[in-house]
């Protein structure tokens, strides 16, 4: 049996409680589920969407092998074309591959340094590839994850700090729901350092003032958290909604998380007052009903999501319209 197995189980029993805690909400539109290749059952969040119903704009991501010669990728973006309102595969046959699970996307505010989760099977860790002399490096193992699985990095928009979930124990004396917590590693001259544990939770994602948003799941149903960091670790925790993921804008104008069965997007915009407004479905605005595990571009342009397989990208203006 796989050491990872619990905490897959635990992932799983997090997305039971999501879907039992939005069984309440609006209905939801009857859209398009994007394409499920042959791969692995994705079993980081959620299970794969079950419908072979093809979107009309999508193909599944390409099967490469050990002995396929990946592209050559050079400028921004690892020289993909932007997409519009319609989500597109991101990097198809160098980041999002059929024989693998892709999720949870981070840019460097600089935009050399690109990381996100692979999954094969049962095992999951960080991957990263980075732009050097003009060409992106073959995606590669972080080295400071080492030998347990790690998912979900983040860098935040100063450029010096990584965090993500590592499935390590969590170090003697500390408490935690979920059996294993959030780590960060700090911005060196040659790399980074070696990983802190910073408390319970999981996914961050930050703003331009450094304030981090988290999935805390303190005893019940998960809820996406404003997070108190005092001398590197999280102190307190603020409750904003139930749901999971949390995506924060680069400048702090609204909030994109999973909702129902941790496989649904939706959107809180930011008050005058500081508030946050009522959900909004992105479905509506043409993200699919499988969309999941959203990140934002350092720039804000791009919103990316996995649809349980593969990476995607998508204008944030889908976002915007519903202001």
């Amino acid at each position: 049996m796989s050491k990872y197995l619990p905490y897959i189980m635990i992932e799983l029993f997090l997305s039971a409680l999501l879907s039992a805690c939005g069984a309440a909400s609006s209905p939801v539109p009857t859209v398009t589920v994007f394409p499920s290749a042959t791969r692995v059952a994705f079993t980081a969040t959620v299970p794969p969407p079950t419908s072979t119903e093809l979107h009309p704009t999508l193909t599944p991501a390409p099967s490469v092998t050990p002995t396929t010669t990946l592209p050559s990728l050079s400028g921004p973006y690892l020289g993909q074309t932007p997409p519009g309102l319609l989500p597109q595969l991101f990097a198809p046959g160098f980041i999002s591959l059929s024989s693998s699970n892709e999720y949870s996307a981070s840019f460097s505010p600089d935009g050399t340094e690109f990381y996100f989760t692979r999954q094969f099977s049962n095992y999951q860790n960080i991957y990263e590839t980075h732009l050097v002399d003009g060409t992106w490096s073959e995606p590669a193992p972080v080295a400071f994850s080492a030998s347990y699985g790690a998912h979900e990095p983040h860098v935040t928009l100063d450029n010096l700090v990584l965090y993500f979930g590592w499935f390590r124990p969590v170090p003697e004396g500390e408490s935690s729901a979920m059996d294993y917590g959030i780590w960060a590693v700090d911005r060196l001259a040659d790399g980074w350092s070696e990983p802190r544990y910073v408390g319970q939770g999981m996914y961050v994602s930050s703003d331009r003032s450094g304030q981090l948003y988290i999935t805390h799941q303190p005893t019940s149903a998960p809820a996406v958290a404003q997070v108190t960091l005092t001398e590197g670790r999280f102190t307190d925790y603020e409750r904003i909604t139930s749901g999971a993921h949390p995506a924060i804008a680069p400048d702090g104008s609204y909030l994109v998380y999973d909702r129902q069965g941790s496989n649904h997007l939706w959107v809180r915009f930011r008050m005058p007052d500081g508030a946050w407004g009522d959900a909004k479905e992105l479905t509506w605005q043409g993200a699919p009903q499988n969309a999941q595990i959203a990140s934002i571009s350092p720039d804000g342009l791009y919103l990316f999501f996995t649809d349980g397989h593969e990476l995607y990208w998508v204008s944030t203006e889908i976002i915007t319209a519903l202001r």
